[in-house]
């Protein structure tokens, strides 16, 4: 296989790629606190020789993307819910979940049978020492520092933590992050409202032309696979010399 339809390859798999989290990106612009995806490309083609017709190798050389988070703050909007809680700076709120400690910018919190605090898939809420649990009927205060009051009487304080090294973090589904391997930092000039969520930070008409511009890109690929494909077939129906 010639090394232009393997480029011609890489490009199109490239363009799937961004078409993926441009679309991931649509179907999430109401989920509360989600972070919009992009993709990044770094084309090594031009460190590699021409001459180099080997499939896996020129596979293996072209870096077809990377995905980069955009942790922009989204607009908060007024739930009057006593539980629900949006960030205003960098952190994320924890949580407990079967397969470990997640991070979440999605605040929409309830309580269960028991009083403790949990999200809508049933995860618990954490605070600096653990769960958290409210007794039933009383009046919940959460103050901007993220304390958490029933009645005026302490009950917790949610845990807001933040990384040095944010892009590292891996998004998991369910509006999750995990965090392994980086380093917790304080938070600093961070707010918590009571009674607000934070909307996605998703902007509808860039991720809307941008896949119209790579759909048009992603097209014009699969042309010039078709040309070499013909071109190649072409070439070898010609009777050899020598």
């Amino acid at each position: 296989m010639g090394f232009g339809i393997v480029a011609a390859l890489s490009g199109a798999k490239a363009r799937e790629l961004e078409l993926e989290v441009l679309s991931n990106n649509i179907s999430n612009i109401q989920t509360t606190g989600y972070k919009e995806m992009s993709v990044s490309f770094s084309s090594e083609l031009n460190k590699h020789q021409p001459e180099n017709k080997d499939l896996a190798t020129a596979q293996a050389s072209l870096r077809n993307g990377e995905t980069y988070i955009d942790f922009r703050q989204g607009a908060a909007f007024q739930t009057n819910n006593p539980t629900d809680v949006a960030l205003q700076g960098d952190g994320f709120f924890a949580l407990q979940t079967p397969e470990g400690i997640r991070y979440t910018r999605d605040g929409n919190f309830s309580l269960d049978a028991s009083g403790k605090l949990i999200n809508a898939r049933g995860d618990t809420v954490l605070s600096d020492s653990g769960p958290i649990t409210i007794p039933s009927g009383t009046i919940i205060n959460i103050g901007t520092d993220g304390q958490i009051t029933a009645d005026q009487e302490v009950v917790g304080k949610l845990q807001v933590v933040d990384f040095m090294d944010r892009q590292k973090m891996k998004p998991l589904g369910n509006n999750y992050m995990s965090a392994d391997g980086l380093t917790a930092t304080e938070t600093v000039n961070i707010k918590v409202l009571q009674g607000h969520l934070e909307n996605s930070n998703v902007n509808l008409v860039e991720n809307l032309t941008r896949i119209i511009q790579v759909s048009r890109a992603y097209e014009s690929i699969q042309k010039t696979i078709k040309q070499q494909i013909n071109s190649s077939k072409m070439l070898n129906k010609l009777p050899q010399i020598g």
